[in-house]
């Protein structure tokens, strides 16, 4: 859009005009609007898999283990000097591992919530097509008013090339005396809006 805007704003046009496709494929690429349609649709569609995440089973797993020295008057009675005998563990070794898996019979809410998320990627994906068409209307227009520009400054030049050889045929005329001022400076009007014309193409 800037480039057909800058070709507008230009007045000398380039002889060929760029092609409407290659103008619309370097839209798509470019458009700061579209592309921002774009990253929407994309963040949109996260919301899917997210409200999907709700309706799988939840599975946690948890694990541990305990290693423990133990020497007191227990476990070591002669340290302590004592006669008794007794069992001497010295050490426990504990190891423990828990899994657990949980399943919603039915939730209401989280399959509402899959079409929401489902509605809202429709609602995108449409959103983006309305701007692409935009843009396709947008470059269309720009490209038939560059295209109608070039034409018509073809034309004026070739007015004002007219115009400037009546300019000089009224002044060489007012010059030798057979005409008057009003005429070249009519003359003059006419090329002056001519080249008026022409730099607004």
């Amino acid at each position: 859009m800037a480039e057909l805007a800058a070709l507008e704003q230009n007045s000398e046009l380039p002889a060929v005009l760029p092609s409407l496709p290659g103008l619309f494929a370097r839209a798509l690429e470019n458009d700061a609007d579209l592309s921002r349609h774009r990253y929407e649709l994309a963040a949109t569609r996260e919301e899917v898999p997210m409200a999907r995440s709700q309706l799988l089973p939840q599975v946690s797993a948890t694990g541990g283990y305990l290693w423990q020295d133990s020497t007191n008057l227990q476990t070591s009675p002669d340290d302590f000097g004592l006669d008794q005998p007794a069992q001497r563990p010295g050490e426990i070794n504990e190891e423990y591992w828990q899994l657990q898996l949980q399943q919603p019979l039915f939730s209401l809410e989280r399959w509402r919530g899959m079409d929401v998320a489902n509605a809202q990627v429709d609602a995108a994906e449409l959103q983006l097509a309305v701007v692409e068409r935009d843009l396709a209307l947008q470059v269309s227009e720009a490209y038939i008013q560059a295209y109608l520009a070039s034409q018509r400054l073809g034309l004026l030049e070739s007015q004002q090339e007219s115009l400037e050889l009546q300019v000089r045929q009224a002044q060489r005329a007012y010059d030798l005396g057979v005409g008057d001022r009003i005429n070249l400076l009519e003359a003059q009007s006419r090329l002056d809006q001519a080249i008026s014309d022409a730099v607004l193409a």
